[in-house]
């Protein structure tokens, strides 16, 4: 199959191949309904877990994990490569959101479990255990601490398998949903209910942050120094997300001031109540 340069879609077939991380997969979906938007017949390979995920695209979208012997399509290309040949710049960028959707009994299911006290906050220190990706990423569990405080519930939606066995132990300031949550083989269909009865989410750079996003929810992330090149430099809004407000480390590797301007911006939203009429405050 030849690869897709920015030809005309118009009654022709393309294959998009996810070839990167889930949250990149996340992230880049919306270009497979730009492509939709084309008028191209757009099947995506990506794997069995997402599947159920991305079931709630707010347009539809043929999604495989496996080709039929014989299926012919007339272009082929990589998820991550489609920005370029849609000729994407920062201020094109398709970020009109939620893209995705948390299916209703689900997201009943969580809100009852979580229940209405307090302003909700999801919490996310660590991403997958890989040891190349994590370590300038990752919070330190300790960090996260600086964002106790009064009224404020702190919920972790970390799966305890990507944690060091540090951080599995339990403390009294977070709250977990218990060995359930997202324990089936669609991922993160649990975490995007619960998403919907949070007040905002708070995480590291990992597909959570992509994945709040995504849903629309208010979310912080926490960001090193030397970040990674979709959140660009030294900005605190983020073009893929209007929801979004990045947080930026000053120092190499110094959490404590990041974390307390999240604590802060926290605090605020907590006593202005704003968890039903929410806007992004800044961060900076």
């Amino acid at each position: 199959m030849p690869e897709w340069e920015g030809q005309a879609l118009k009654g022709k077939s393309i294959l998009v191949f996810d070839e990167q991380g889930l949250g990149d997969a996340i992230q880049f979906v919306r270009f497979c309904l730009e492509l939709t938007g084309l008028g191209a017949d757009v099947s995506f390979f990506c794997r069995k877990g997402l599947h159920r995920l991305f079931n709630g695209l707010t347009r539809p979208l043929r999604l495989v994990d496996d080709i039929a012997p014989g299926e012919h399509f007339d272009y082929r290309i990589a998820l991550c490569s489609l920005p370029r040949a849609l000729r994407t710049r920062a201020d094109t960028i398709p970020a009109k959101t939620p893209y995705l959707s948390a299916e209703p009994p689900l997201v009943a299911k969580w809100a009852a479990r979580l229940g209405p006290q307090g302003f909700k906050v999801g919490i996310c220190w660590r991403g997958s255990a890989n040891p190349k990706a994590d370590p300038g990423r990752a919070l330190p569990r300790a960090a996260v601490e600086a964002l106790t405080m009064d009224g404020v519930r702190l919920v972790s939606l970390q799966k305890p398998d990507d944690l060091p066995p540090g951080d599995r132990a339990g403390a009294a300031w977070l709250e977990h949903m218990g060995p359930d949550f997202d324990a089936c083989a669609d991922s993160f269909v649990d975490t995007a209910a619960l998403m919907q009865s949070l007040d905002l989410i708070v995480t590291c750079d990992t597909s959570i942050a992509h994945l709040a996003g995504a849903l629309g929810r208010p979310v912080f992330v926490l960001l090193p120094q030397v970040a990674d090149w979709r959140w660009l430099l030294d900005r605190a809004d983020c073009p893929w997300y209007p929801s979004m407000r990045l947080i930026r480390q000053s120092q190499r590797g110094e959490w404590s001031e990041p974390m307390s301007r999240a604590a802060e911006a926290i605090q605020n939203l907590s006593r202005e109540n704003l968890s039903r009429a929410w806007s992004p405050p800044e961060c900076n």
